[in-house]
């Protein structure tokens, strides 16, 4: 007897949902998920939504706006501290999220830059400027403010940290908080190789 489950999908939610994801995690510079949502949505090309279908996006930046298109310029040219030293005021969650996020790739960027005067990497549990942003996120997370973006990247630095356990939790947290957050469900997969694991895991996601 056949026990496989018939999974229903209504096509265009997935590409209402996907537009929106591309939408989003360009304004945050995750280049590598857009990638994958955008490969997603073109093989729905034959799904067309009418114009009351599409995704509305709306520009929660508000009174942060010229702060935050000023550091996406310097974020999209790859001046990473310029561009958190004009958001490290803001508090809306796009603009926050940029300023977390570029300070990370400000300490990897100049991780690797110092790697020329070694042979061996540096161990990134040693990394005080890693750790201070850890804390700094740390502060925002027990005060409930992050998003799931921010929260992505709270368990990627927990991650390198060596402390996968507490990465784990923030990972289901941002996927039950942006179940279209590729990147997180992609960290949550190198973290927990087991399939089993994995499904236990679901529970708690769509629980």
């Amino acid at each position: 007897m056949d026990t496989t489950a018939e999974i229903k999908m209504d096509f265009k939610i997935v590409k209402h949902d996907l537009l929106k994801g591309i939408y989003e995690c360009s304004q945050r510079g995750l280049s590598h998920t857009v990638k994958w949502l955008s490969e997603m949505n073109y093989a729905l090309k034959h799904v067309n939504l009418f114009p009351e279908d599409m995704p509305e996006y709306i520009d929660d930046t508000e009174d942060e706006l010229e702060d935050f298109l000023i550091a996406k310029s310097y974020f999209d040219i790859k001046e990473y501290d310029r561009c958190a030293h004009f958001v490290k005021n803001c508090i809306k969650p796009k603009p926050r999220f940029l300023y977390f996020y570029s300070r990370y790739l400000s300490i990897e960027k100049k991780k690797l830059d110092n790697m020329t005067d070694t042979n061996c990497p540096p161990d990134p549990t040693k990394n005080e400027a890693l750790k201070d942003l850890c804390t700094e996120l740390k502060i925002d997370y027990y005060e409930n403010k992050l998003d799931g973006y921010c929260l992505y990247l709270y368990g990627v630095i927990l991650r390198k940290l060596d402390l996968s356990p507490l990465a784990i939790d923030v990972f289901v947290k941002a996927v039950k908080a942006e179940p279209i957050l590729w990147c997180a469900w992609y960290e949550l997969g190198k973290i927990i190789p087991d399939k089993n694991k994995i499904y236990c895991l679901n529970y708690q996601i769509t629980g």
